[in-house]
C-alpha cells in the first residue's frame, strides 16, 4: 500500500491510499471516498460467516487480489485529508478531481469502478452526476442523495435528528484525534435526549459548542430551507443533475428498515429511464448497512433474509463479481432483481421470501382505517415516541427496525389516536401507504402516521411510518416509507396518528398546541 496526497482544484490535498495488485498493469480501479477513515474498521464490511468487520486496508488487499487497483480516500477535512469538512457539499467537485487524477496514473487502464455505503454512496453518486470521467461500473449501497431535503436532512419537512447524533459521535472522535480527551469525554457524556428537549441551540451555546466546526455544520443543516443553494447541488440533489449520469452497469442495494429506501427506489427508476446498461436491485429487510444480519429491531427475519443467502455470495464477493462482469471478465452474478417480501411469523421470529420484483397493484376492497373528530395534543415535554422504523445513526438515543409497540409507549400516548381495523379476510401484501387528513391548527404542526399489524399473539408491530409538517390548516398528506410486507389472514391492521415522533424528528414548534382531525383515512397499494 502507498499513500499519496491528491491535490484538488483549490489546492487542498486529500489523503489517498493505493492498494496495487501483483503483476504488470495497467488495471481497472475500484474507488471508495469516505469520511469514516480510509484505513479504519468499516463496521458494515462483515459477512454471515465472518462477523468480524474488515478494515478498509484489509478490504483493499482482498479486492486487489482480483486484479484491481483499490483506492481508498478520506474526503475533505476528515482524517488524513486537508481542508474543512462540510457535510455533503464538496463531494461532487472533489470526486471529479479525483477521477481526473486517477486517469493520469500509469497504473490505471481508464476504467474506474465506484463503491460505498451511505456517505460512500453519496460521494459516488455526486461524482457521477457531476460528470466524473472514467466511470465503468457502480455499486451504490443505501445512499446517494437524490434529494437531501426529502431523505437525509429532512423527511416530510421535519428535521432528521440523526444529524444530531451523527455530529456528536464524530465530533467526539475528532476531539480525541486532536488530543482533547476531556472535551471528547464531555461530549460523549451528554444526555442528547435532554439536550434536544431543553438545550440552548444557539451557536456557541449549544451542547455541541466544544466542537465549533461540527456545531456550525449541524446548525447550518438545521436552518436550511428547501430552496437553499446547498440543497440543490449535484452532491445534495442528484435528481436535478442526472443528465450526466454514465450509462454503465449499476448495482443498487437498499432495505425496508432504512431511511434511504425511497431514495433507492427513486434512483433505480431514474436509471432505468436513462440507461441501457445492466441495472440490478437488491432490497432486504435489514437495518442500515446490516445486510448480513436478519435482525431488524426486535424482529428476526433469519439467515435466509441476508444478502449472503439471497445471492450465494457475501457483499465483498458480490461487488467483485459485479465489477468483473462489467470488465468483461465474468458472467453476470445476478439474473434478476431481488426484493424481500416481509411477513409475520411467531414473534419475534419473522418470515418472508425473496421475489424478483416488487409489485404495485390495487385490487378489490382494502381495509377501512379512518379517524374523524379527534383532537391530538402536542406537549413538548412529553412528545409521542418514535416507534422504531427507518432509523440510522441513532446511537443510544433511538433504534431502528420493528418492535412490539406495547413496549414502545406509542399505543396509549396522550398525544395520539389509534384505530384498529377488522380481521383481514385474506392476506394483503402492502407496498405503498398514504394517509390523508383534514386538519385544523392555530400554528405549524406535524402529523405522524404509523401503520401497525396486530398479531394473534397480541404483539403490535410497526410496518412503516411517515411524517408531514404543515404550516396551515387544511388537507395534509403523509407518505409513509415504502415497504414490501405481507399482512396475515385474520390479523388486524392499525393506524396510529400523533403530533410528533421524537427523537427521530424535531418539532414544528416548541409550544403546546392542539390539532383537530376532521377526517383521516389510509390508502394502500396492495397485492392480493
Amino acid at each position: 500500500m502507498q499513500t499519496q496526497m491528491v491535490m484538488m482544484r483549490d489546492g487542498v490535498r486529500l489523503a489517498t491510499d493505493i492498494h496495487m495488485p501483483d503483476g504488470a498493469g495497467p488495471w481497472p480501479v475500484i474507488l471508495e471516498r469516505t469520511p469514516y477513515d480510509r484505513q479504519g474498521i468499516s463496521g458494515s464490511e462483515v459477512a454471515l460467516d465472518r462477523p468480524e468487520a474488515l478494515t478498509r486496508v484489509e478490504l483493499g488487499r482482498i479486492m486487489a487480489r482480483r486484479g484491481y487497483v483499490v483506492v481508498m480516500q478520506d474526503v475533505r477535512g476528515r482524517y488524513g485529508s486537508e481542508g474543512v469538512f462540510e457535510k455533503y457539499v464538496n463531494e461532487a467537485e472533489d470526486g471529479v478531481d479525483t477521477h481526473h487524477w486517477l486517469l493520469k496514473q500509469p497504473w490505471c487502464d481508464g476504467r474506474i469502478c465506484t463503491m460505498g455505503l451511505s456517505y460512500g454512496a453519496h460521494t459516488q453518486l455526486a461524482s457521477a452526476v457531476a460528470g466524473a470521467p472514467g466511470i465503468a461500473a457502480m455499486a451504490i449501497d443505501t445512499g446517494g442523495l437524490m434529494d437531501a431535503w426529502r431523505h437525509s436532512v429532512r423527511y416530510g419537512g421535519a428535521f432528521e435528528q440523526k444529524q444530531v447524533t451523527w455530529a456528536f459521535r464524530h465530533a467526539a472522535k475528532a476531539l480525541r484525534e486532536q488530543g482533547r480527551a476531556e472535551d471528547a469525554a464531555a461530549l460523549e457524556a451528554t444526555d442528547i435526549r435532554e439536550a434536544l428537549l431543553r438545550g440552548d441551540w444557539r451557536a456557541g451555546h449549544s451542547p455541541l459548542a466544544l466542537a465549533p466546526a461540527y456545531e456550525a455544520a449541524l446548525l447550518r443543516l438545521w436552518a436550511m430551507g428547501p430552496d437553499d443553494p446547498a440543497l440543490n447541488l449535484p452532491a445534495t440533489r442528484a435528481a436535478a443533475h442526472l443528465g450526466r449520469f454514465p450509462d454503465v452497469p449499476v448495482l443498487l442495494l437498499g432495505s425496508w428498515n432504512d431511511p434511504y429506501a425511497r431514495n433507492m427506489l427513486d434512483l433505480s427508476q431514474a436509471i432505468r429511464e436513462l440507461n441501457t446498461a445492466p441495472l440490478r436491485q437488491i432490497f432486504g429487510p435489514w437495518l442500515h448497512g446490516r445486510r448480513s444480519s436478519g435482525q431488524a429491531g426486535e424482529a428476526d427475519f433469519g439467515h435466509d433474509s441476508t444478502i449472503d443467502r439471497a445471492t450465494g455470495r457475501d457483499w465483498v464477493t458480490l461487488r467483485l463479481d459485479w465489477f468483473d462482469c462489467a470488465m468483461g471478465r465474468a458472467e453476470a452474478p445476478l439474473e434478476h432483481d431481488l426484493f424481500f417480501e416481509m411477513s409475520a411469523g411467531r414473534w419475534p421470529a419473522m418470515g418472508g421470501a425473496w421475489r424478483p420484483r416488487r409489485h404495485r397493484a390495487s385490487a378489490g376492497p382494502v381495509p377501512a382505517l379512518q379517524v374523524s373528530g379527534v383532537t391530538l395534543t402536542f406537549d413538548p415535554s412529553n412528545p409521542h415516541p418514535t416507534p422504531g422504523g427507518a432509523v440510522t445513526s441513532g446511537g443510544a438515543l433511538m433504534a431502528g427496525g420493528m418492535f412490539d409497540q406495547r413496549r414502545m409507549g406509542t399505543l396509549d400516548h396522550p398525544g395520539s389516536a389509534i384505530v384498529i381495523g377488522e380481521p383481514l379476510a385474506t392476506e394483503l401484501v402492502l407496498t405503498d401507504v398514504t394517509v390523508s387528513a383534514t386538519c385544523e391548527a392555530q400554528e405549524a404542526f406535524d402529523l405522524h402516521a404509523v401503520l401497525v399489524e396486530e398479531l394473534p399473539c397480541g404483539a403490535f408491530i410497526n410496518i412503516t411510518d411517515g411524517i408531514m409538517r404543515a404550516f396551515s390548516s387544511g388537507k395534509v398528506t403523509v407518505d409513509l416509507a415504502p415497504t414490501y410486507y405481507k399482512a396475515g389472514h385474520g390479523h388486524r391492521l392499525c393506524l396510529i396518528l400523533a403530533a410528533s415522533s421524537f427523537p427521530r424528528f424535531d418539532f414544528a414548534t416548541g409550544r403546546q398546541h392542539d390539532i383537530q382531525l376532521r377526517d383521516a383515512a389510509v390508502s394502500f397499494s396492495i397485492i392480493r
